[in-house]
């Protein structure tokens, strides 16, 4: 409920403005799944191979979500789909949204690859306005594990840290901006927003 109320604050000093974000990541990470869910309703399709855009209002506020085509495919079209996002995105994004699959049991080099493609490209966007997304985290559980609490929070650790790693050796990014730079754990749909920790991922999503 805490959460709910720091988003509708949020909202109510946005009142009549526009928020544009971006989704972004490699193919297969969940990226329309998630623009579905954070607008509310079915309008982004799965493996559509081009820039798309959606306008939706939420509680007053004009959100305009730009979802890219899928990085890291094996159809070398990395280049020109960035070309693509460069040419149709022109107004300032407020923010930028990288996605990764948490049920993933391992960083895999496709991963960095994508990352590390899309700090290049977006690199001046991080500072203030970018958020990594960790889809699927309603399907995190081990068979072996009884506690699905426990090792939800313990996958959650684990994934900070190797990002958190990557980021600052292999990108040598800035360690403030590294530990300043938002990780969420997101759902696959709507209709189950609670994550395994029992605390709801659409409004700490937003509020992140």
């Amino acid at each position: 409920e805490d959460l709910k109320h720091h988003f509708g604050e949020f909202c109510r000093q946005k009142k009549d403005a526009k928020f544009s974000l971006l989704i972004t990541g490699k193919t297969g990470v969940g990226k329309s799944s998630l623009v579905n869910a954070l607008v509310g309703r079915e309008v982004a399709e799965e493996g559509y191979r081009k820039v798309a855009s959606t306008c939706v209002a939420i509680e007053g506020v004009n959100f305009r979500v730009w979802e890219c085509p899928g990085l890291r495919d094996g159809t070398d079209d990395d280049e020109k789909n960035l070309e693509e996002i460069a040419s149709k995105i022109t107004e300032k994004l407020d923010l930028v949204i990288f996605c990764l699959k948490m049920d993933d049991t391992r960083f895999h080099r496709d991963d960095k690859d994508t990352l590390k493609i899309l700090t290049e490209t977006f690199g001046k966007n991080l500072r203030k306005n970018a958020v990594i997304a960790l889809t699927f985290a309603n399907k995190v559980e081990h068979p072996a594990r009884e506690d699905r609490e426990a090792y939800f929070l313990d996958h959650l650790a684990n994934w900070r840290e190797v990002i958190h790693l990557f980021l600052s050796n292999d990108l040598e990014l800035d360690p403030e901006l590294v530990q300043s730079l938002p990780l969420v754990p997101t759902g696959y749909y709507r209709q189950a927003s609670v994550l395994p920790s029992g605390e709801n991922w659409l409004s700490k999503f937003w509020v992140a």
